[in-house]
C-alpha cells in the first residue's frame, strides 16, 4: 500500500471533542483524495507539529494550502514548516462564521431593547433570527414581515443590513 504522505499538495487540518468534557484529537485530511490521513489526541501546535515531523522534507514541501479554521497555531505551525504553502479558511467554518454574524449583529439591538424595556421591539425581534439566514425571495409571509420587522427595529438598519 502507498505512503498516505506522498503526493500531498493539499491538507486540512482541524480539532473535535470525541468525549464529554475537553478530551480533542487532531485530524489531518488529504483534500485531493478525500481521507482522513493522520489523527493525534490533544489540539495545537505542539500536535499539529507532530504531523510535519512525520513527513519527510520532499513531503513537506509538496504540500501547497493548508485549510483550516482561524486558530492561530495553525498559522504558525505552517509558517515553520512549510513555508510556500498558501493559508486558506475550510468551506466549514467559512458558512459557519456567515451564519453566526447576522445572529450577532441581531442580538445587539434586540438585548438593548430587553434592556430598556421595550417590549414593542422584542415582541417585533422574534421569529427573525432564522429569517435573516433565508432567502429573500423564499420568504413565508410570516417571515417576510419579520424582516420588515428587524429593518424597522434598529435605526442605522444594522441588523437587516447584514
Amino acid at each position: 500500500m502507498p505512503s498516505p504522505f506522498g503526493g500531498l499538495t493539499s491538507i486540512g487540518v482541524d480539532e473535535t471533542g470525541y468525549r464529554k468534557g475537553h478530551t480533542c484529537i487532531t485530524v489531518v485530511v488529504d483534500h485531493e483524495r478525500h481521507r482522513a490521513i493522520w489523527a493525534h489526541d490533544g489540539y495545537g501546535r505542539d500536535v499539529f507539529g507532530l504531523f510535519f515531523q512525520t513527513l519527510t522534507p520532499e513531503q513537506r514541501a509538496s504540500i501547497r494550502v493548508v485549510a483550516g479554521d482561524g486558530a492561530r497555531w495553525i498559522d504558525s505551525c505552517v509558517h515553520e514548516w512549510c513555508p510556500n504553502a498558501e493559508r486558506a479558511p475550510d468551506g466549514f467554518h467559512i458558512v459557519s462564521w456567515t451564519s453566526d454574524a447576522p445572529d450577532k449583529v441581531r442580538r445587539h439591538p434586540w438585548n438593548q431593547a430587553r434592556r430598556d424595556g421595550d417590549e414593542k421591539s422584542v415582541k417585533r425581534m422574534r421569529g427573525v433570527r432564522y429569517t435573516v439566514l433565508k432567502n429573500p425571495g423564499k420568504l413565508t409571509d410570516r417571515r417576510s414581515e419579520a424582516s420588515g420587522n428587524l429593518r424597522d427595529t434598529d435605526p442605522k438598519g444594522r441588523p437587516y443590513r447584514s
